[in-house]
C-alpha cells in the first residue's frame, strides 16, 4: 500500500470538513467587525478575556459556552498555540478549557446562555462592549497577566490568515474533503520527519480547525503522532535565506519522495499581503452613481399635442409600460376621457407613482391607442403612436441630485410626430445590485511593485526574487457600469 493510501486510513475524532466551514463563518465575522483590527481593542479584549471568559467558561465547562465576538477571537487566537494554551489555561484556571466550532444558530443560542451566566457573575461589566468608543487604558491599571502567548500580536496575524483562506473556493465541499486529504498526509509526513514542515493554506485551515477543539487535538496527536504536534503561526519572514523558506523548500521535497506529487496545490497557496486599509472606500454618492437602481416616478402631468384632433375623448387610451423583459403589461392607464382639452392639447394631472428599477428596465413607454373593437366586457385596441423616456439617461443627467428628497424633471418625447410633453419627480432612488462589465486594456512593459503600498495591478512582491527581473507585462482593464 502507498503513502498516499496509508494517509488515508488516518483517523481523526470529528469532521473536520463542517469544522473548516465554521471556522471561515467566524473568521469572516470577525474581519468584517472592523473595530477588532485596532491594537487598542485588541488589548482590551484580552483583557476581558483572560480576566472575565476564562474563569467563566471553566466554572461551567460542560456547557461548551460561546462568548461574544471580541472574547472568542482572543480564544480562537490564544488555542492556535496548543502547547502555550494548555500551560497558560492551567496558570489561570487551573485547567484547560474546551472548545469547539459551531454554525451560526448553535453559536447564537450558546452565546445567549452565556451573556446571562455573565451578567451574574460579572454585573458591572458589559457582555458586548462599545468598541466605538475609545478604549480607556486606566482599564489595565494594576492588572498582570499570567498568559504568556502574546494573543494581540496573534490577533494581528491571523486577520491576515483569514485574507489567504477568503476566496469562495475554500468553503466548497470538494475543495475540503480534497484538502482534509492532504492534511492527513501531512500528518503522516510529520511521522517520518522530524524536520520543521510547513503547510499550504488548504491543510492549514483544516489543521486550524481540528486545534481549536483542544481535547480531540490532543487525544488524536497523541495516537497519531505519540505527542501533541505544536502550531507556530509567528514563523512569517518570507525572505530568501529565512527558515520559513526554508522549511517550505524542505516541505516540498519531502512531499513528493514520500507522495510521488507536487506539494503546491492549485488555490492553497500564498497570496501576497492583504491590501485592505491601502485602497480608498468608494463614497456612498459614487456608489449610488455605479449601482443599478430601485425608484419611483412620480408622474405629476402628461401633455399631448392634439391640435389636429386626431385623439378623441372615449375612443383613445394612452398606456405607460416598462421595458421588463418578462412583463410588458401596462402599469398605468389613462382614458383620454379623464384628460382636460386646453388650447389644442390634452392634459392629464396626477398620473401618479410607477415604481422602477434600473436593473432591469431602461425605459418607460407611452403608447397611444384606439379601440379597435368595442365588446361588452373588454375592448380590442390598436397602437396608433408609440415613444419612451429613458429614464436610465435621465438618472444620468441628475448624478448630482440622486439624494433622498430626489429630483424633478420635464421632458419632452416624440411619439412618432406626435409632442408628449410629461413632468413630476423622482423619489425614493435606493442603491440595487452593482453589475459592471469588462472593456480589456492592451498589454504594455510594466514592473511589477515590491510592496504593497504601490499595488496598482500585478501581485505585490514583499521582496523582489535576488536575480530575477521584476519586469512584466501588463494589462489594466477598465470596469464600467451596465446601468
Amino acid at each position: 500500500m502507498d503513502s498516499i493510501q496509508e494517509a488515508s486510513k488516518l483517523s481523526l475524532s470529528l469532521d473536520l470538513v463542517s469544522q473548516a466551514k465554521y471556522q471561515l463563518q467566524f473568521l469572516r465575522a470577525t474581519i468584517q467587525a472592523g473595530a477588532l483590527r485596532h491594537r487598542s481593542n485588541l488589548r482590551l479584549a484580552f483583557y476581558r478575556y483572560e480576566k472575565f471568559w476564562l474563569p467563566l467558561a471553566a466554572e461551567h465547562s460542560n456547557e461548551r459556552l460561546s462568548g461574544p465576538l471580541d472574547v472568542e477571537w482572543m480564544w480562537h487566537c490564544h488555542m492556535l498555540a496548543p502547547k502555550l494554551y494548555k500551560e497558560d489555561c492551567k496558570a489561570v484556571v487551573n485547567q484547560v478549557v474546551d472548545h469547539t466550532l459551531k454554525d451560526g444558530k448553535q453559536y447564537s443560542a450558546d452565546q445567549k446562555r452565556a451573556s446571562i451566566l455573565w451578567a451574574k457573575k460579572y454585573p458591572t461589566e458589559p457582555f458586548h462592549p462599545d468598541y466605538s468608543k475609545p478604549f480607556d487604558e486606566k482599564v489595565l491599571e494594576g492588572f498582570a497577566s499570567k498568559i504568556k502567548y502574546d494573543v494581540v500580536e496573534a490577533a494581528t496575524r491571523q486577520g491576515v490568515f483569514f485574507y489567504q483562506v477568503s476566496l469562495p473556493h475554500y468553503s466548497d465541499e470538494a475543495f475540503l474533503k480534497v484538502s482534509l486529504q492532504r492534511y492527513k498526509q501531512f500528518l503522516y509526513l510529520r511521522t517520518k520527519t522530524d524536520c520543521f514542515i510547513t503547510p499550504c493554506y488548504d491543510i492549514d485551515l483544516l489543521w486550524h480547525s481540528h486545534i481549536v477543539n483542544p481535547a480531540i487535538y490532543a487525544k488524536d496527536m497523541e495516537r497519531l503522532l505519540g505527542y501533541v504536534f505544536n502550531h507556530d503561526d509567528s514563523v512569517n519572514d518570507r525572505n530568501v535565506d529565512s527558515p520559513l523558506i526554508i522549511a517550505q523548500k524542505s516541505t516540498v521535497e519531502l512531499w513528493q519522495d514520500l507522495f510521488g506529487e507536487p506539494y503546491a496545490s492549485f488555490g492553497a497557496m500564498y497570496r501576497g499581503y492583504p491590501f485592505a486599509g491601502y485602497f480608498c472606500q468608494v463614497p456612498e454618492s459614487d456608489l449610488l452613481t455605479m449601482c443599478s437602481k430601485n425608484l419611483v416616478m412620480n408622474i405629476d402631468e402628461v401633455k399631448v399635442q392634439n391640435s389636429s384632433g386626431d385623439f378623441i375623448s372615449g375612443e383613445h387610451v394612452i398606456e405607460i409600460t416598462r421595458d421588463e423583459c418578462q412583463n410588458k403589461k401596462a402599469v398605468k392607464t389613462i382614458p383620454l376621457s379623464s384628460c382636460q382639452n386646453m388650447n389644442g392639447s390634452l392634459i392629464r394631472n396626477g398620473v401618479g407613482e410607477i415604481p422602477f428599477s434600473t436593473a432591469d428596465m431602461k425605459c418607460l413607454n407611452f403608447v397611444i391607442k384606439k379601440i379597435s373593437k368595442r365588446m361588452l366586457i373588454l375592448s380590442k385596441f390598436e397602437t396608433v403612436v408609440t415613444g419612451s423616456l429613458d429614464v436610465i439617461a435621465l438618472l444620468q443627467e441628475a448624478t448630482n441630485k440622486l439624494d433622498g428628497k430626489g429630483f424633478a424633471f420635464a421632458k419632452e418625447i416624440d411619439l412618432q410626430g406626435t409632442k408628449m410633453e410629461i413632468s413630476g419627480k423622482v423619489t425614493d432612488v435606493e442603491p440595487s445590485t452593482c453589475m459592471l462589465t469588462i472593456h480589456p486594456g492592451s498589454f504594455e512593459p510594466s514592473t511589477v511593485p515590491e510592496t504593497v503600498f504601490k499595488t496598482w495591478g500585478p501581485m505585490p512582491l514583499e521582496k523582489l526574487p535576488q536575480g530575477r527581473p521584476n519586469q512584466c507585462t501588463v494589462a489594466v482593464h477598465r470596469l464600467v457600469t451596465c446601468c
